[in-house]
């Protein structure tokens, strides 16, 4: 839930507030409305929902720190709007005149924003000739239905306006099948693996580690302490001190060099629909295995619930990606720049292994390091993940 603030502007003793797309992250440069929860007349209270956005890391909810009249909403559900620009217009009484600000005061609305100068800008008309009637669609209904050679009087009927999902579900219709548009999320997700492979040398490395004392500690934990404690609670506890060892992995890579951190923020990527977010654990090194428990499942909770804030995305050193409750045994994740790696977990297997001479049957993990090659070599990352190993397989060494 994020609580929006506005800037005041008097004019003739009238206060006009225009609510702009919020800055709520430091990598945000956008965001696509999801839902809109009020309409143009609604009263708005401090503290109401106003609306829901979908940044490139997560989906926020927004709520008014002001009160006043919705007077215009500039923006349609779908719309990408980048940071700062205008979202909707909020005035001190219902009926006030929207005036252009007083010759010589700070323009915090433009004509063109609240429509002074072409009041067809947000709904534009499209003549029917040979009926003498008008039709109402948005621009990007209209942009939509240029863009595929539709013409909008087929799709008038019965509507008052047209909005783009009117425009689209005709597409389908016409077309069969289903076009899925990427959401914002998606689409960013995309933009930013697809750079990380083309601009990042990545290599990779895996083994298998024996997780059998984890397992006994974690059900004695558990057990005694009425904990819920996860092998993910061991791996990210083992992480982080293997990454104090190998600091050139609690990294980010820069132009200027590799910035090593003293702190290790582990981002644990997270499945959500058609999209992932990466919530981080901050400071594990000073953290115990409780802590972390009842941490990463606060994050979980406020991440399928859209109550992640920014700070709970941001700042990572390091990620871990588990497919094991998916059954997948073993994979290659691609490095979150500017993160130096990523620790892909697979699968805990019962699987056969030699111990002492004879055959046993042990629970045993295969993750895989992938690494940036510019920021360590092989034999590095092949020493981080021995002494991973090592801590897993003793998991006393996490109290040592």
């Amino acid at each position: 839930m994020i609580h929006l603030g506005t800037k005041d502007t008097m004019w003739r003793g009238k206060m006009q507030e225009l609510i702009r797309m919020p800055h709520l992250g430091e990598t945000m440069e956008e965001g696509r409305i999801v839902d809109i929860y009020v309409k143009e007349g609604d009263y708005v209270k401090k503290g109401d929902l106003i609306f829901e956005t979908e940044t490139d890391k997560t989906t926020l909810t927004v709520e008014s720190f002001k009160e006043g009249y919705v007077r215009k909403i500039f923006v349609d559900i779908g719309d990408t709007v980048k940071v700062d620009e205008p979202i909707l217009l909020l005035t001190s009484s219902k009926d006030e005149p929207i005036e252009a600000p007083e010759e010589g005061l700070k323009a915090e609305i433009k004509k063109e924003d609240i429509g002074i100068e072409d009041k067809n800008d947000e709904i534009e008309e499209v003549k029917i000739e040979e009926k003498k009637e008008r039709i109402l669609a948005t621009p990007l209904a209209k942009k939509i239905a240029k863009e595929h050679g539709i013409d909008l009087t087929l799709i008038a009927k019965g509507k008052d306006r047209i909005k783009r999902e009117d425009v689209e579900a005709y597409i389908k219709k016409k077309e069969g099948g289903e076009e899925i548009p990427l959401s914002s999320l998606r689409r960013a997700i995309g933009e930013k693996m697809s750079r990380s492979k083309r601009e990042i040398p990545h290599f990779y490395l895996t083994l298998s580690v024996d997780m059998e004392k984890v397992k006994e500690l974690k059900e004695t934990l558990n057990s005694a302490k009425d904990l819920k404690l996860s092998y993910t609670d061991f791996i990210i506890k083992a992480l982080s001190i293997s990454l104090l060892k190998y600091k050139n992995l609690n990294a980010h890579f820069k132009k200027e060099g590799l910035k090593v951190f003293d702190s290790v923020n582990i981002g644990v990527a997270l499945d959500k629909g058609d999209s992932l977010i990466v919530p981080v654990i901050h400071n594990v090194e000073k953290k115990d295995i409780e802590e972390i428990e009842r941490e990463r499942h606060d994050l979980v909770d406020k991440a399928l619930n859209g109550k992640l804030t920014p700070f709970d995305m941001e700042g990572a050193t390091f990620t871990i990606s588990n497919l094991g409750p998916y059954n997948i045994e073993e994979f290659s994740a691609i490095i979150d720049p500017p993160q130096v790696g990523i620790l892909a977990i697979g699968k805990i297997k019962d699987t056969p292994l030699a111990v002492d001479g004879q055959v046993r049957i042990k629970p045993v993990l295969k993750v895989t390091l992938s690494a940036d090659h510019r920021a360590i070599d092989g034999a590095y990352g092949a020493k981080f993940l021995n002494y991973f190993k090592e801590i897993l397989e003793n998991p006393i060494l996490i109290w040592a």
